[in-house]
């Protein structure tokens, strides 16, 4: 089963280690009471460029509870512990619900999941520290979700999780702002934690709803100077952008809070090993 998925695309993710397959709510009790059935999560693979999309692989084994309507869904473990769902009326974790054959024989191979969404009453920049693959049975719909039908992480009958270090940038729930005149060439100065004064370029192009292309910190020593790639996407009152160096795993994260002139300070996104950070005084090239 394959969801085909375009846009952009994704980060790192390390310390990937199958959780395997484990019960969380068994189907009701009883003598003819469906036993659940298993499914394995074997790799959460992050498209490569940007930070916006990636790919489960998995498979299912087949349990009495197949045959009764049994829903695929995916799941997003934040670093503070909070959970973005399949169907979720504060984000929507990119997997859509996808049912699974009545005897889970052909419920395995690729799902391609869609960008993240996320409440602007939550920020969208997430680091996810696991995500999980699980099997369950249809619930109600949240108000503010239109992906249907969908299951419930926290009433399903089998998961599997994966350990990751993943980046996302999840897109608004309901209408962003424009963001469009962020694009473009932004030169400036850049004051660096560790290598000191220098200069900044960023290279800013809008594809859709998102923000992608390139950025560089130019030091005194040709060894200290820095170059990545980066990606963002309005989001409220600013626009967040991941950059990812491209040396190192993880990215450090600026938001932009004006269009033509920005003064703003830079550093490790959660859980990022890197150690730099800094403030940037850019100025958008007319």
């Amino acid at each position: 089963m394959a969801l085909a998925i375009g846009a952009l695309a994704v980060a790192a993710v390390t310390a990937c280690n199958n959780g395997g397959a484990t019960a969380i709510m068994d189907p009701p009790t009883g003598p003819s009471a469906p036993g659940p059935p298993a499914v394995t999560l074997t790799s959460v693979i992050p498209s490569t460029g940007a930070t916006l999309l990636y790919t489960l692989q998995f498979s299912a084994a087949a349990g009495t509870a197949c045959g009764q309507g049994l829903l695929l869904g995916g799941a997003l473990t934040l670093d503070d512990g909070t959970v973005i769902d399949s169907g979720d009326a504060n984000g929507f974790s990119g997997v859509s619900a996808s049912p699974i054959d009545g005897n889970c024989n052909s419920a395995g191979g690729v799902v391609a999941a869609g960008v993240p969404q996320r409440s602007t009453a939550f920020d969208n920049v997430l680091h996810v520290t696991a995500v999980s693959a699980y099997l369950g049975f249809p619930q109600p719909t949240p108000g503010a979700i239109t992906h249907l039908p969908y299951p419930s992480f926290d009433r399903a009958v089998a998961v599997s999780r994966v350990a990751t270090n993943l980046y996302l940038l999840a897109q608004p729930t309901t209408g962003a702002s424009s963001g469009g005149s962020v694009a473009g060439m932004w030169n400036g100065t850049v004051q660096d934690s560790k290598s000191g004064a220098g200069t900044a370029t960023f290279q800013i192009t809008r594809d859709g709803t998102y923000l992608f292309g390139s950025w560089s910190f130019t030091f005194g020593q040709a060894s200290a100077n820095i170059i990545g790639g980066l990606v963002g996407t309005p989001f409220g009152a600013a626009t967040p952008l991941l950059l990812t160096p491209t040396a190192a795993p993880c990215p450090l994260l600026v938001r932009f809070g004006d269009t033509s002139h920005v003064s703003a300070t830079y550093g490790p996104a959660a859980g990022c090993s890197l150690t730099s950070s800094g403030t940037l005084n850019l100025t958008k090239q007319m």
